[in-house]
């Protein structure tokens, strides 16, 4: 064999592989297919209508309330406590807070306040100790609930 034809048959052999590479692309339709940029935009159509349908299930968002005017410690809520014990018991007493019990509830907004007193023995009465549980409105700043129970 000439090296001429050998030539040939080499560029032939390489003609008749691209043609049947292009060919095979060809009718899996991945030349006339679609461009990137447009792939890119089908897939950002696709996204964004997730997003809207993700969107479409999730509950409203509630309304925004100013937190500006509510209390701002637990110290604040027991001098409100302290306040209405001293207008409540006219007795001379004393008292002390309990604060490891006392807490506030964030899901009712409350400040939950435990308070000891005991008032003093007179000729007349003896000594009684009292527990005190008081919720504060952290919205109102007012006693919602007063409780005394007896120790």
């Amino acid at each position: 064999m000439s090296p001429k034809r050998l030539i040939l048959i080499g560029v032939a052999v390489i003609l008749l592989v691209n043609g049947s590479i292009f060919g095979t692309l060809f009718f899996v339709d991945w030349l006339n297919g679609p461009s990137p940029e447009e792939l890119k935009k089908v897939r950002e159509a696709e996204e964004a209508a997730a997003l809207d349908f993700v969107y479409a299930k999730l509950p409203p968002l509630p309304e925004f309330k100013s937190k500006a005017r509510n209390l701002r410690s637990i110290g604040e809520a027991i001098s409100i406590c302290e306040s209405k014990l001293k207008e409540s018991v006219k007795e001379r007493k004393s008292w002390e807070v309990g604060m490891i019990e006392s807490r506030y509830v964030p899901a009712t907004e409350v400040y939950k306040i435990f308070l000891e007193y005991e008032t003093s023995a007179r000729i007349d009465s003896v000594s009684k100790a009292f527990n005190v549980t008081c919720e504060v409105s952290s919205e109102t700043k007012l006693v919602d609930i007063w409780q005394v129970e007896p120790i």
